[in-house]
Protein backbone atom coordinates (compact mmCIF):
# COMPACT_ATOMS: atom_id res chain seq x y z
CA UNK A 1 0.00 0.00 0.00
CA UNK A 2 1.31 3.63 -0.59
CA UNK A 3 2.63 5.02 2.27
CA UNK A 4 1.00 8.92 3.23
CA UNK A 5 2.55 11.62 5.46
CA UNK A 6 1.03 12.53 8.08
CA UNK A 7 -0.34 16.05 7.85
CA UNK A 8 1.57 19.18 9.15
CA UNK A 9 -1.16 20.54 10.75
CA UNK A 10 -5.05 19.50 11.06
CA UNK A 11 -8.12 21.86 10.31
CA UNK A 12 -8.32 21.92 14.45
CA UNK A 13 -5.57 23.84 14.10
CA UNK A 14 -6.08 26.14 11.91
CA UNK A 15 -9.87 26.78 13.71
CA UNK A 16 -7.92 27.56 16.66
CA UNK A 17 -5.19 29.64 14.78
CA UNK A 18 -8.47 31.78 13.79
CA UNK A 19 -9.78 32.34 16.17
CA UNK A 20 -6.73 33.89 17.80
CA UNK A 21 -6.55 35.70 15.10
CA UNK A 22 -10.11 37.27 15.23
CA UNK A 23 -8.88 39.36 18.62
CA UNK A 24 -5.15 39.94 16.73
CA UNK A 25 -3.97 43.21 14.63
CA UNK A 26 -3.87 40.76 11.57
CA UNK A 27 -7.75 40.80 11.19
CA UNK A 28 -8.26 44.31 12.23
CA UNK A 29 -7.49 45.26 8.45
CA UNK A 30 -9.30 43.13 6.90
CA UNK A 31 -12.62 43.88 9.33
CA UNK A 32 -11.74 47.69 8.76
CA UNK A 33 -12.42 47.17 5.02
CA UNK A 34 -15.17 45.03 5.10
CA UNK A 35 -17.04 47.62 7.64
CA UNK A 36 -16.11 50.44 4.96
CA UNK A 37 -17.74 48.60 2.58
CA UNK A 38 -20.86 48.00 3.94
CA UNK A 39 -20.99 51.39 5.60
CA UNK A 40 -24.32 53.71 5.27
CA UNK A 41 -27.59 52.70 4.59
CA UNK A 42 -27.26 49.16 3.59
CA UNK A 43 -28.80 48.20 -0.21
CA UNK A 44 -31.88 45.29 0.03
CA UNK A 45 -32.80 44.13 -3.40
CA UNK A 46 -36.39 44.52 -3.91
CA UNK A 47 -36.92 42.03 -6.75
CA UNK A 48 -40.84 42.20 -7.77
CA UNK A 49 -42.36 38.43 -6.37
CA UNK A 50 -45.31 36.58 -7.14
CA UNK A 51 -46.30 35.83 -3.85
CA UNK A 52 -45.63 38.35 -0.24
CA UNK A 53 -42.79 37.35 1.19
CA UNK A 54 -43.64 35.41 4.52
CA UNK A 55 -42.61 37.12 7.86
CA UNK A 56 -40.38 34.31 8.58
CA UNK A 57 -37.77 33.21 6.10
CA UNK A 58 -38.90 29.76 4.38
CA UNK A 59 -36.19 27.17 2.73
CA UNK A 60 -39.14 25.49 -0.28
CA UNK A 61 -37.24 25.88 -3.31
CA UNK A 62 -37.28 24.64 -6.96
CA UNK A 63 -34.79 24.77 -9.99
CA UNK A 64 -35.15 25.73 -13.32
CA UNK A 65 -31.93 25.18 -15.66
CA UNK A 66 -30.54 27.26 -18.77
CA UNK A 67 -27.54 27.25 -20.69
CA UNK A 68 -24.92 29.70 -23.08
CA UNK A 69 -23.73 27.68 -26.18
CA UNK A 70 -19.97 27.63 -26.60
CA UNK A 71 -19.69 30.04 -29.12
CA UNK A 72 -21.54 32.90 -26.60
CA UNK A 73 -19.43 31.44 -24.04
CA UNK A 74 -16.71 31.72 -25.64
CA UNK A 75 -17.44 35.83 -26.74
CA UNK A 76 -18.39 36.29 -23.02
CA UNK A 77 -15.08 34.99 -22.24
CA UNK A 78 -12.41 36.51 -24.60
CA UNK A 79 -14.16 40.13 -23.91
CA UNK A 80 -13.88 39.29 -20.51
CA UNK A 81 -10.19 38.86 -20.77
CA UNK A 82 -9.39 41.74 -22.61
CA UNK A 83 -10.85 44.25 -20.27
CA UNK A 84 -8.61 42.36 -17.99
CA UNK A 85 -11.68 40.51 -16.10
CA UNK A 86 -12.44 36.87 -15.03
CA UNK A 87 -15.79 35.12 -16.68
CA UNK A 88 -16.67 35.13 -13.04
CA UNK A 89 -16.47 38.77 -12.80
CA UNK A 90 -17.79 38.70 -16.32
CA UNK A 91 -20.81 37.05 -14.99
CA UNK A 92 -21.29 38.77 -11.96
CA UNK A 93 -21.50 42.08 -13.67
CA UNK A 94 -24.14 40.55 -15.86
CA UNK A 95 -26.63 39.17 -12.89
CA UNK A 96 -25.99 43.42 -11.63
CA UNK A 97 -27.65 44.15 -14.31
CA UNK A 98 -30.44 42.42 -14.48
CA UNK A 99 -31.78 43.04 -11.72
CA UNK A 100 -30.94 46.62 -12.36
CA UNK A 101 -33.11 46.26 -15.26
CA UNK A 102 -35.67 44.90 -13.00
CA UNK A 103 -35.35 46.93 -9.96
CA UNK A 104 -33.85 50.36 -11.05
CA UNK A 105 -31.35 49.98 -8.07
CA UNK A 106 -27.47 50.80 -8.41
CA UNK A 107 -26.52 49.61 -5.23
CA UNK A 108 -26.71 45.65 -4.73
CA UNK A 109 -25.24 43.12 -2.70
CA UNK A 110 -24.95 39.36 -4.38
CA UNK A 111 -22.38 36.41 -1.90
CA UNK A 112 -20.80 34.06 -3.65
CA UNK A 113 -18.12 31.62 -1.88
CA UNK A 114 -14.54 31.21 -1.99
CA UNK A 115 -12.35 28.40 -1.24
CA UNK A 116 -10.71 30.35 1.61
CA UNK A 117 -7.42 28.08 0.57
CA UNK A 118 -4.87 31.47 0.66
CA UNK A 119 -2.02 30.04 2.85
CA UNK A 120 0.04 26.68 0.99
CA UNK A 121 0.06 24.79 3.99
CA UNK A 122 -3.99 24.39 3.48
CA UNK A 123 -3.82 23.24 -0.03
CA UNK A 124 -3.82 19.47 0.70
CA UNK A 125 -6.04 19.94 4.39
CA UNK A 126 -9.28 17.82 4.86
CA UNK A 127 -11.89 20.31 6.42
CA UNK A 128 -14.54 22.93 5.31
CA UNK A 129 -12.88 26.17 4.92
CA UNK A 130 -14.98 27.72 2.59
CA UNK A 131 -16.13 31.48 3.34
CA UNK A 132 -18.80 33.67 2.15
CA UNK A 133 -18.12 37.09 0.35
CA UNK A 134 -21.01 39.43 0.16
CA UNK A 135 -19.75 42.13 -2.79
CA UNK A 136 -21.59 44.99 -2.70
CA UNK A 137 -21.25 46.95 -6.51
CA UNK A 138 -22.49 50.53 -6.53
CA UNK A 139 -23.00 51.79 -10.29
CA UNK A 140 -24.96 53.84 -12.54
CA UNK A 141 -27.55 52.89 -15.14
CA UNK A 142 -26.04 55.51 -17.27
CA UNK A 143 -22.86 53.59 -17.65
CA UNK A 144 -21.86 51.12 -19.93
CA UNK A 145 -21.67 47.52 -19.00
CA UNK A 146 -17.79 47.79 -20.12
CA UNK A 147 -17.59 50.44 -17.17
CA UNK A 148 -19.20 48.10 -14.79
CA UNK A 149 -17.14 45.70 -15.33
CA UNK A 150 -14.46 47.78 -14.65
CA UNK A 151 -15.97 48.41 -11.40
CA UNK A 152 -16.58 44.69 -10.30
CA UNK A 153 -13.38 43.92 -11.32
CA UNK A 154 -11.90 46.24 -8.73
CA UNK A 155 -14.06 45.16 -5.98
CA UNK A 156 -13.61 41.36 -6.76
CA UNK A 157 -9.99 41.55 -6.08
CA UNK A 158 -10.27 43.76 -3.30
CA UNK A 159 -12.58 41.14 -1.45
CA UNK A 160 -10.27 38.40 -2.38
CA UNK A 161 -7.70 40.29 -0.80
CA UNK A 162 -9.43 41.01 2.70
CA UNK A 163 -11.19 37.47 2.33
CA UNK A 164 -10.03 35.93 5.28
CA UNK A 165 -12.28 37.46 7.28
CA UNK A 166 -15.30 35.60 8.57
CA UNK A 167 -18.89 35.79 7.10
CA UNK A 168 -20.22 35.54 10.12
CA UNK A 169 -17.92 37.85 12.14
CA UNK A 170 -18.92 40.65 9.63
CA UNK A 171 -22.85 40.34 10.03
CA UNK A 172 -21.78 40.50 13.99
CA UNK A 173 -20.07 43.24 13.69
CA UNK A 174 -22.37 45.37 11.38
CA UNK A 175 -24.93 44.76 14.36
CA UNK A 176 -28.08 44.48 11.86
CA UNK A 177 -30.85 45.22 12.49
CA UNK A 178 -32.30 41.43 11.59
CA UNK A 179 -35.47 40.59 9.18
CA UNK A 180 -36.27 37.35 9.82
CA UNK A 181 -37.71 37.00 6.70
CA UNK A 182 -34.57 37.43 4.74
CA UNK A 183 -30.92 36.42 4.83
CA UNK A 184 -28.31 38.81 6.38
CA UNK A 185 -26.96 41.44 3.63
CA UNK A 186 -27.48 39.47 0.68
CA UNK A 187 -30.59 37.44 -0.99
CA UNK A 188 -29.23 36.24 -4.05
CA UNK A 189 -25.99 34.14 -4.05
CA UNK A 190 -23.84 33.58 -7.48
CA UNK A 191 -21.37 30.66 -7.83
CA UNK A 192 -19.20 29.33 -10.85
CA UNK A 193 -18.32 25.59 -11.05
CA UNK A 194 -15.29 25.48 -13.05
CA UNK A 195 -13.97 22.08 -12.03
CA UNK A 196 -14.04 20.37 -15.42
CA UNK A 197 -15.04 16.56 -15.32
CA UNK A 198 -16.74 16.73 -18.87
CA UNK A 199 -13.74 15.26 -19.96
CA UNK A 200 -12.91 11.91 -18.69
CA UNK A 201 -12.47 10.08 -22.12
CA UNK A 202 -11.41 12.08 -25.02
CA UNK A 203 -13.97 10.44 -27.66
CA UNK A 204 -17.38 11.42 -26.99
CA UNK A 205 -18.74 7.93 -28.76
CA UNK A 206 -17.73 6.21 -26.25
CA UNK A 207 -18.60 8.51 -23.10
CA UNK A 208 -20.49 11.48 -22.72
CA UNK A 209 -20.75 13.69 -19.61
CA UNK A 210 -23.36 16.29 -18.17
CA UNK A 211 -24.76 17.59 -15.33
CA UNK A 212 -27.35 16.43 -14.15
CA UNK A 213 -30.66 18.43 -13.68
CA UNK A 214 -32.72 17.42 -10.65
CA UNK A 215 -35.92 16.38 -11.45
CA UNK A 216 -37.23 17.07 -7.75
CA UNK A 217 -40.35 19.33 -7.50
CA UNK A 218 -39.53 19.97 -3.94
CA UNK A 219 -35.92 20.85 -2.32
CA UNK A 220 -34.16 23.24 0.04
CA UNK A 221 -33.45 27.12 -1.22
CA UNK A 222 -30.92 28.60 1.17
CA UNK A 223 -31.44 31.69 -0.99
CA UNK A 224 -34.10 33.49 -2.58
CA UNK A 225 -32.19 32.81 -5.54
CA UNK A 226 -28.83 31.07 -6.55
CA UNK A 227 -26.95 31.10 -9.37
CA UNK A 228 -24.73 28.52 -10.16
CA UNK A 229 -23.04 28.13 -13.60
CA UNK A 230 -21.12 25.38 -14.66
CA UNK A 231 -18.28 25.32 -17.37
CA UNK A 232 -18.77 22.56 -19.97
CA UNK A 233 -17.44 21.09 -23.09
CA UNK A 234 -20.42 22.48 -24.62
CA UNK A 235 -20.95 26.38 -23.34
CA UNK A 236 -22.31 27.48 -19.90
CA UNK A 237 -25.27 25.35 -17.95
CA UNK A 238 -26.90 27.67 -15.66
CA UNK A 239 -28.77 26.20 -12.12
CA UNK A 240 -31.25 28.93 -10.94
CA UNK A 241 -32.20 27.63 -7.90
CA UNK A 242 -35.64 29.67 -6.25
CA UNK A 243 -37.44 30.28 -2.76
CA UNK A 244 -40.98 28.59 -4.46
CA UNK A 245 -42.82 30.63 -1.74
CA UNK A 246 -41.85 33.44 -3.91
CA UNK A 247 -41.32 32.98 -7.22
CA UNK A 248 -43.37 30.96 -9.63
CA UNK A 249 -41.60 28.82 -12.17
CA UNK A 250 -42.99 30.65 -15.00
CA UNK A 251 -41.62 33.43 -13.86
CA UNK A 252 -37.58 32.00 -13.09
CA UNK A 253 -38.08 30.67 -16.45
CA UNK A 254 -38.79 34.34 -18.05
CA UNK A 255 -35.76 35.43 -15.66
CA UNK A 256 -33.51 32.30 -17.47
CA UNK A 257 -34.24 34.03 -20.79
CA UNK A 258 -33.89 37.69 -19.92
CA UNK A 259 -30.45 36.95 -18.81
CA UNK A 260 -28.94 35.00 -22.01
CA UNK A 261 -30.79 37.91 -23.42
CA UNK A 262 -29.13 40.67 -22.01
CA UNK A 263 -25.76 38.69 -22.69
CA UNK A 264 -26.20 39.00 -26.34
CA UNK A 265 -27.30 42.28 -25.79
CA UNK A 266 -23.86 43.60 -24.03
CA UNK A 267 -21.78 40.99 -26.16
CA UNK A 268 -23.11 43.32 -29.10
CA UNK A 269 -22.91 46.67 -27.33
CA UNK A 270 -20.93 46.58 -24.28
CA UNK A 271 -20.60 50.38 -24.66
CA UNK A 272 -24.48 51.00 -25.04
CA UNK A 273 -25.91 52.58 -21.68
CA UNK A 274 -27.08 49.93 -19.35
CA UNK A 275 -30.77 51.30 -19.17
CA UNK A 276 -30.87 51.00 -22.84
CA UNK A 277 -29.95 47.17 -22.84
CA UNK A 278 -32.65 45.14 -24.38
CA UNK A 279 -33.62 41.79 -22.47
CA UNK A 280 -36.81 41.18 -23.47
CA UNK A 281 -38.08 39.12 -26.13
CA UNK A 282 -39.93 40.02 -28.81
CA UNK A 283 -43.44 38.88 -27.66
CA UNK A 284 -42.85 40.36 -24.09
CA UNK A 285 -42.39 43.75 -25.62
CA UNK A 286 -45.49 43.69 -28.06
CA UNK A 287 -47.11 42.64 -24.47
Amino acid sequence: APLVSPLRIQYKDYAAWQQAQLSGEFLQAHKSYWLEQFSGELPVLSLPADHPRPALKTYNGSIVYGSLESGQLEELGNYCQSQGATLFMGLLGLLNVLFYRYTGQEDMVIGSPIAGREQVELEDQIGFYVNTLALRTRFHGTGSYSELLKEVRELTLSAYDHQVYPFDELVEALQLQRDMSRNPLFDVMMVLQNTDVYTLHKDPAVLKVRSYQQRATSIGSKFDLQFTFFESGDGLDLQLEYNTDLYERATMDRMLGHFQSLVSAVLAAPDMRLSDLEYLSGAERNQ
